[in-house]
């Protein structure tokens, strides 16, 4: 038995436009039992056409500004998906994706071939041991801190994603799928989930298609470069994946068309690429191109964080701060790197024992 009675209609009750995303996970996972909050600007689900959904999965040990950037870019581009499968190249134009509202998609409606909203995926501290071991020392931040950080980050003002984006832990993904399908069933919505992967599960040698059964995987470059992509400034060129058939572009950024050669030629542009999979060709690929100017640093990465927290308890061990002379320390150094710095400064800090008896080190 789910958080609502099965005896009763798995429909939330409300006619269309229905409930946001957020507001279907929260009944799932027995948040809410469907009474509709004043004032929720998130874009809603809605009958009559497909709601995809991103599954954004990882350790996110800890959760750093380059899987936000990821998320966001996303979320606000990711386009096209009406012409997968299609002969042709299926063009539609990438400023039909961006909401009626503010940048963040946190108001006004999206379009029919748009993201609607996203699931982040929290792994579980079993697969932090079996990823950094023990024996090793590493951090191993606990599940609920990974996810506060992700939560206290997408509801800072300057993001304010928190109205399109739920984070839940990972193993409890396959309950709350189920859930999730009776209260859309029950509602007459159509839900596809699309695997949000980061640029290392995507290469021209290996694509990790399937996972969480999703037939399409997205990915981007705005938080890292891909080794399919070759850039020159803002233009590039797109080389073939091993298994796959050529890239075809799904969403133009503007009217100048360059052709569907995998090439944008154009400065300051950004295009959404699809490419199937040779033998399964449900297996879709779609790659969304990004800015120069909308890129964050490269070197910002889960073990950049780790060795900055390292440096800064060796120094703050070494001249033997205080507490909160250290805490502050992590903050300014983490600040612009990691998600919410100051709440992870405080975490950090709350164990130190931890550092000092047993060594730990960012490795």
């Amino acid at each position: 038995m789910g958080p609502r009675d099965k005896q009763k209609t798995p429909a939330t009750g409300f006619s269309a436009p229905t409930l946001s995303l957020v507001e279907y996970v929260k009944i799932a996972t027995g948040q809410s039992f469907g009474a509709r909050k004043d004032g929720i600007r998130g874009p809603r689900l809605r009958k009559g056409r497909m709601n995809r959904v991103l599954l954004y999965n990882g350790c996110f040990n800890p959760p750093h500004h380059g899987h936000l950037a990821h998320l966001i870019h996303a979320y606000r581009y990711a386009g096209g998906f009406d012409s997968l499968g299609d002969s042709g190249s299926g063009h539609s134009t990438a400023a039909k994706n961006n909401d009626d509202g503010g940048g963040d998609g946190s108001s006004g409606s999206r379009s029919e071939d748009a993201v609607i909203g996203a699931i982040i995926l929290v792994a579980p501290d079993v697969y932090l041991s079996y990823k950094f071991p023990t024996h090793k020392k590493n951090l191993h931040l606990p599940e609920n801190q990974r996810i506060e950080l992700w939560e206290t980050a997408l509801s800072h003002p300057q993001v304010n994603a928190r109205e399109w984006c739920a984070v839940i832990p990972e193993s409890d993904w396959m309950t709350v799928e189920s859930e999730l399908e009776d209260l859309c069933a029950g509602d007459g919505v159509q839900v596809e989930y699309v695997r949000l992967a980061g640029g290392d599960k995507v290469s021209r040698r290996l694509v990790e298609h399937g996972a969480w059964g999703c037939v399409v995987t997205v990915t981007a470059d705005v938080s890292r470069g891909v080794d399919f992509c070759e850039r020159d400034g803002d233009g590039y060129r797109l080389h073939r994946i091993k298994g796959h058939g050529e890239w075809k572009r799904a969403v133009q950024d503007d009217d100048d068309d360059d052709g569907d050669t995998g090439e944008g030629k154009k400065k300051g542009r950004r295009d959404v690429w699809t490419c199937s999979h040779a033998k399964r060709r449900d297996r879709e690929l779609l790659f969304v191109t990004s800015r120069e100017d909308e890129r964050v640093d490269p070197n910002v990465s889960s073990t950049e964080v780790r060795r900055i927290i390292s440096d800064v308890v060796s120094t703050s061990t070494t001249y033997a701060y205080t507490a909160q002379q250290t805490q502050d320390l992590l903050e300014k150094e983490l600040s612009g790197v990691a998600l919410s710095s100051e709440l992870l400064a405080r975490y950090i800090v709350e164990v130190p024992s931890f550092f000092v008896e047993k060594g730990w080190t960012s490795c």
